[in-house]
């Protein structure tokens, strides 16, 4: 009778590496590396700590965690059992047989043995035990089926966490709106939207720098979740009042909690996407912010914003969606 119990464990980050600090890694993470991380152990080709088969197998980054398969489920247990059984040509006959049991990352073994052996030697009859010589072995193999995992955390949403983010209810609610300089019109509108039938609309007249911030509050984002953030913006001159259009720009930033996430600029017509960032958060409310102003002299300028969005694309809740239907 035996067992044996395989363990395993994680390495250690080397001194010169920083621990993620928010789900990215490797080269794309500020050479940044997984272990320890609270997204798992697993640096992905694609930059991100995790702790799947997609994040440990093809392309993982051995330099900056672990690259290497998911421990089996709790459930997931695989009972083989073999007999064997011998015959020699001094009459000696033998049973086997072996039980192995893999239950989670331990492995039991139960070996129960034994010989029986009779020879006739001058008409004496021994009995003893001995070892056998095998001579034909029949296996048999089943593999329990595993119940379906049931999540015990929040399902991931990586929906829009932004509320009203394109102004379709046709007013700034959920918006909280402040103005300077001089200009002729700060509202939700239609006729120029680069989605839906709404957008805001802020119109800049005369020789002062103008601009507006709009404030949303309670925006619920997980703490710890990575955030991609984006809008849509455009501007309209009747005409470049200067010789270089650097001077005739229009800007915006989208800020969580006083940071920029993503920015843009436009001279002409048309909406254009920001230039898309991504950071991460910490606390679970957040406050988000679009900041937009024109330069000194601009003329008569129109700019449009819609579109608003915070979106997660990794987080403490996404493991919920990275384990699939069981929990690895």
């Amino acid at each position: 009778m035996g067992s044996a119990t395989s363990t395993s464990s994680t390495a250690l980050p080397s001194p010169t590496q920083k621990i993620s600090t928010n789900a990215r890694c490797g080269k794309g993470g500020d050479g940044m590396t997984c272990r320890g991380s609270p997204w798992g152990n697993c640096c992905s080709a694609l930059s991100l700590c995790g702790r799947t088969l997609l994040s440990c197998g093809l392309g993982c980054q051995s330099g900056f965690g672990d690259c290497k398969g998911v421990s089996p489920s709790p459930s997931n247990t695989l009972t083989a059992t073999t007999t064997a059984s011998a015959s020699s040509s001094s009459s000696s006959t033998s049973s086997s047989s072996t039980s192995e049991t893999l239950t989670g990352s331990s492995l039991s073994i139960t070996e129960t043995s034994t010989t029986t052996s009779s020879s006739s030697t001058s008409g004496t009859s021994a009995e003893s035990s001995s070892s056998t010589t095998e001579a034909s072995t029949t296996t048999s193999e089943t593999t329990s089926t595993r119940p379906p995992y049931t999540p015990t955390c929040t399902p991931f949403d990586s929906s829009n966490a932004v509320r009203n983010p394109s102004f379709e209810t046709g007013d700034l609610s959920e918006w909280e709106m402040s103005t300077y300089g001089d200009f002729e019109i700060a509202e939700a509108a239609t006729g120029n939207s680069a989605s839906g039938d709404w957008e805001f609309k802020f119109v800049a007249v005369g020789s002062e720098r103008a601009g507006y911030t709009i404030v949303q509050r309670n925006v619920y984002i997980p703490s710890g979740n990575s955030i991609y953030c984006n809008a849509q913006s455009r501007a309209i001159r009747d005409a470049p009042p200067h010789d270089s259009p650097w001077d005739d720009e229009t800007n915006w930033e989208v800020r969580i909690d006083g940071s920029i996430c993503a920015y843009n600029y436009a001279y002409s017509n048309g909406y254009s996407g920001f230039m898309e960032g991504m950071t991460s958060v910490e606390g679970d409310y957040h406050t988000v912010a679009v900041v937009a102003w024109t330069l000194p002299n601009s003329g008569h300028v129109e700019i449009g914003l819609d579109d608003v969005s915070i979106t997660s694309f990794h987080g403490p809740a996404m493991n919920c969606v990275e384990e699939g239907e069981y929990k690895v």
